[in-house]
């Protein structure tokens, strides 16, 4: 894959690390209005001749209801071209078809200059599905601020966990509209042709630079929450509780509409520069193909205030739930998470409007790039989301049972960063327990069932004793961490553990630097002993008891200085 020289040259100053995510906005949660009430409607058929055309959607937009919204960041811009040049130069995915204009282009000639294609059709977004590896693509430098364009739901998605981020809910876009109240657009109720881009900005026919309209922006600086591109939402395209169609009446005409549900559809919302002001409003739902690339969507990020919670979630869908290592009847709650995590960015790279063929130039020229604005170049974290709950009330029971009919689940770990000890890659790995203890062929599950033994893994690949293959990877004798690859569900890592879990009376939990006192050799070969730095995290998984988790320790050995690299959230 080539890249363009426009990205390459660009060398833009790092930003400092911070705990809000490189250019999202904090936003205060609270009980939150979504949607409109049948009434709203109506005023809009009666006050505007047009609306009459999206009747189905303005529907959709029934019954008006209040929900309640956590605290959670958003971007202050929708995710633009610069943005989503890291993610695709990192992971090596395909790159928007537009980038490759000068390829499709060439292509496009050479498909005609063929006269055994006489007769036939060039479609430029397949040819570049199926020849981008092999060809050249760029920006130009005066699109690195615009909005990111022809991405479907799923790179959207894909753009967001590569940036520890996630797509926003439409409670949460409204909310970042509307706060407490029920305004249609981020400047109030009224209609204002000065505050984003519509159709009605006929001079430029096409996705304006980022946060180009300051009079359209929320007070805490968020940009283009209506108008230039469609912004794809986590929600699939479904009634809101409640929903019962409606009958309006339009002078003489009695309107009964019947708006296309399709949950396997997902809502997209802020209207675009391609469609006039009713489809900018908040409310406005747009049930879109996943699988929809226009010139007219993109999107913006959000996150979870809690560290690594958005990447668990996600991870858990992903690899976790369907894993050959995950137990029988194993259930995880992502909403608990142990993280450590940190962002590194820059700025951008944009120096101003370079071309002189650009319509409204007096209109680029007073540009300036949202003070929020910022560039992720990638993400670092260490991650564990415990089980859901550990059922067994007694602890010696507990370990018994992972002697004898399997290692216990613990949850999942997650890091960007290798580990040296336990020896783990970059990855998703499950985490098991078993106790010290004589290897013996576990029961069946029906045998099982009732003696209070812990959940057997799923992957099963025994020797000729009938014993798991990965037995002869351990010293069962002692205390055990299992380390499976949640891919492969093979055991990767064990780490001999000098404190069985517990169940105590919760302590608090997290990722801390630590140190031990390990035996070395001096200079002349002699004994001596010296404190190596470590990486500790204490977990505590969820127990049926009240008041009380199981806990463990987990003691790790990582590359030197990635604990002291500045910006680390969750790390005590």
């Amino acid at each position: 894959m080539l890249l363009s020289a426009s990205i390459l040259a660009a060398a833009p100053a790092l930003l400092a690390p911070q705990d809000t995510p490189p250019g999202l906005v904090l936003i205060d949660g609270g009980r939150s209005e979504v949607g409109n009430d049948r009434k709203v409607i109506e005023g809009m058929l009666e006050s505007n001749p047009r609306a009459e055309g999206f009747i189905r959607a303005l529907d959709a937009e029934t019954p008006g209801h209040t929900v309640s919204v956590e605290d959670y960041y958003i971007g202050a811009t929708e995710v633009t071209n610069e943005q989503y040049a890291e993610y695709i130069k990192a992971t090596g995915e395909a790159p928007p078809y537009h980038w490759g204009a000068k390829a499709t282009e060439e292509a496009r000639v050479a498909f005609f200059q063929d006269r055994s294609n006489k007769g036939k059709t060039f479609d430029p977004a397949k040819w570049w599905e199926d020849n981008w590896q092999e060809h050249a693509w760029e920006i130009d430098p005066d699109d690195l601020l615009r909005p990111v364009i022809f991405i479907n739901y799923q790179e959207a998605v894909n753009y967001c966990v590569w940036a520890g981020l996630r797509l926003p809910s439409e409670a949460e876009f409204q909310r970042a509209v509307r706060g407490k109240g029920k305004d249609f657009y981020p400047w109030g109720m009224e209609w204002m042709g000065n505050c984003c881009s519509t159709a009605e900005f006929k001079a430029d026919n096409a996705v304006l630079l980022a946060g180009m309209f300051p009079d359209g922006a929320t007070k805490n600086g968020i940009h283009d929450l209506a108008g230039n591109v469609w912004e794809w939402t986590s929600d699939p395209y479904s009634p809101y509780p409640g929903f019962k169609p409606g009958k309006y009446k339009v002078g003489k005409e009695r309107l009964e509409p019947q708006p296309t549900w399709n949950a396997d559809w997902r809502v997209a919302v802020g209207g675009s520069y391609q469609n006039d002001r009713i489809a900018a409003r908040c409310t406005t739902r747009r049930g879109t193909d996943r699988y929809q690339r226009t010139s007219g969507i993109g999107f913006r990020a959000a996150a979870s205030l809690v560290p690594g919670k958005d990447l668990c979630e996600r991870l858990y869908e992903r690899e976790v739930r369907n894993s050959r290592a995950r137990s029988i009847g194993t259930e995880f709650n992502t909403s608990t998470v142990f993280a450590m995590d940190r962002w590194q960015a820059k700025a951008t790279a944009f120096t101003g409007i370079q071309s002189a063929k650009l319509k409204r130039r007096e209109h680029y020229s007073k540009y300036e790039v949202p003070s929020t604005y910022g560039v992720i170049e990638r993400y670092e974290y260490l991650v564990f989301s415990p089980v859901a709950q550990i059922e067994e009330a007694n602890v010696g029971t507990w370990k018994k049972g992972t002697v004898k009919n399997g290692p216990a689940t613990l949850g999942f770990l997650a890091t960007s960063e290798p580990i040296s000890s336990p020896a783990l890659a970059a990855g998703t790995y499950l985490v098991a327990f078993r106790a010290a203890g004589k290897p013996e062929a576990p029961k069946d599950d029906a045998e099982a069932e009732g003696d209070g033994a812990a959940d057997k893994l799923v992957i099963r690949q025994d020797d000729d004793e009938g014993l798991p293959v990965w037995m002869a990877q351990i010293d069962p004798m002692e205390d055990n961490l299992l380390f499976f690859e949640a891919k492969s569900g093979e055991l990767t890592a064990s780490l001999p553990v000098r404190k069985a879990p517990e169940i105590v009376k919760s302590q608090g939990a997290g990722w801390r630097k630590d140190s031990e006192k390990v035996e070395i050799k001096d200079a002349d070969g002699k004994r001596a002993f010296e404190q190596q730095p470590r990486l500790t995290l204490r977990a505590e998984v969820p127990h049926r008891l009240r008041g009380k988790v199981l806990a463990f320790e987990l003691m790790t050995t990582v590359e030197p200085g990635l604990m002291d690299r500045a910006g680390w959230r969750g790390l005590k």
